[in-house]
């Protein structure tokens, strides 16, 4: 049996550490003689895996059913380093001149994320060792491993870096106090939600986090759902609680005696979009005003700012979306540093990450939406904490419908096929969701 661990890829392929992953697996049809193959890593969701690169399968594709959940193999492949061999005489092949099929793991680091299959004839155990090989080369080692902690999941990259280098912000930051409640303010797509939830790890906070933007309008009820809240909090969980705008007299009057008499009054949150206020009660808005920091909006950035910014967005979204290689051309910079983004963080992560989720190469293409496209549709699913369901269902069809035209290439009648609705309606949806 072969020594797997012994060996080093380096000598097969010399010379096209500059190459990415997808040129690399396609040039192995050539290199090692493989019949068809296919590339596949899990989704930035981490719901399951997905088609990078092919050769061999033509618009049909092929789907390799002892790969599929439940089947045991695919748990094996993660546990074991030697990659794993298929005879076509016991699972189905797409080549019918293909007597076996080799499954290599991909790392990154220690950890799993995707495999490569080929199909050959021939000597198993020299094509089960190069097959190694290949998907050695295609791992990251672990001291290259680059981790995405659950700042970047959550897109907090922009937010920090105002807070580190903003010189307003990073003032303001430097001050908040932990035991008294904050106030975010700040215009909408700001970043205040994100950074809340920051604060909340940050300040070492092991309970709960709970977003409410919707307060109930009656005295009784509002003053029922604080002991409640109180009651999920404990004294590790913070409350974050938007849509001050809307606050009637009543309603802050009620917050006001409460921060005034609850203990737990110091795990608030309270988020303003800085919008002018029907009423105020101004002993409630003293209080919260002592603890406060205002994030600004990208126009308000410097030009250098602004392009700092963006240069971290994009660099967290590339590495979340598996796309760490990923560079912005200059013509690219130019566009993204002009434009106006008048829905700030929230608008500028989901045009970069709908632009790296749909470029295939390491170089980003990104075109600036068409008039009259105003809301930006996010990405990816909604927080599990926000209660928008038609926001949170939209935000789910447009990932979906993503997901599907990066496997088929845009073949619509193929997305369809697998989304399991008509063209027509995909294209319906594709339209509403601003994907045509």
């Amino acid at each position: 049996m072969l020594k797997f661990k012994q060996f080093s890829s380096m000598h097969l392929y010399s010379g096209k550490k500059n190459k990415s992953k997808v040129e690399i697996l396609q040039e192995s049809q050539a290199l090692l003689g493989a019949i068809c193959g296919v590339l596949v890593e899990r989704s930035e969701d981490g719901s399951g895996f997905v088609e990078k690169a092919s050769f061999g399968y033509e618009e049909q594709g092929f789907f390799y059913s002892f790969l599929a959940s439940g089947r045991g193999y695919l748990e094996k492949l993660q546990e074991q380093e030697e990659p794993m061999i298929f005879q076509k005489s016991e699972f189905p092949l797409f080549s019918e001149i293909s007597e076996f099929a080799v499954v290599a793991k991909i790392k990154d680091g220690l950890q799993f994320i995707g495999f490569i299959i080929l199909e050959f004839e021939g000597s198993e155990e020299s094509r089960k060792f190069q097959a190694y090989l290949l998907a050695n080369f295609l791992s990251l080692p672990e001291k290259q491993k680059v981790p995405i902690t659950t700042e970047t999941s959550q897109g907090i990259s922009g937010v920090q870096w105002l807070i580190h280098n903003h010189k307003n912000v990073s003032k303001e930051y430097q001050n908040l106090k932990q035991d008294k409640p904050v106030l975010l303010i700040g215009p909408k797509g700001s970043g205040k939600k994100t950074l809340a939830r920051n604060l909340h790890k940050t300040w070492g906070r092991t309970g709960q986090w709970i977003w409410v933007d919707t307060i109930p309008e009656q005295v009784g009820k509002l003053e029922k759902s604080l002991l409640h809240w109180e009651e999920i909090l404990g004294e590790e969980g913070s409350i974050v609680l938007g849509n001050l705008t809307k606050l009637s007299l009543g309603q802050q009057r009620i917050f006001y005696e409460w921060l005034q008499n609850s203990s737990l009054s110091k795990n608030a949150f309270f988020i303003d979009n800085g919008l002018p206020k029907k009423e105020i009660y101004p002993a409630f808005w003293d209080i919260i005003s002592q603890n406060a920091l205002s994030l600004p909006s990208l126009e308000e950035l410097s030009g250098t700012e602004k392009e700092s910014v963006i240069r971290e967005v994009f660099r967290d979204l590339a590495i979340s979306l598996g796309k760490s290689e990923m560079e912005i051309p200059n013509e690219v910079w130019k566009k993204l540093s002009s434009k106006n983004w008048a829905g700030n963080f929230e608008e500028l992560k989901n045009s970069l990450g709908k632009a790296i989720w749909k470029t295939s190469s390491n170089l980003l293409n990104w075109e600036e939406e068409s008039e009259g496209f105003e809301k930006p549709a996010a990405i990816g699913i909604q927080d599990s904490e926000d209660l928008d369901l038609p926001k949170c269902v939209e935000a789910l069809e447009r990932q979906k419908i993503l997901l599907a035209e990066k496997i088929f290439a845009g073949n619509q009648l193929r997305m369809a096929k697998a989304l399991k609705i008509s063209r027509g309606a995909l294209q319906y949806k594709m339209k509403n969701l601003g994907l045509l």
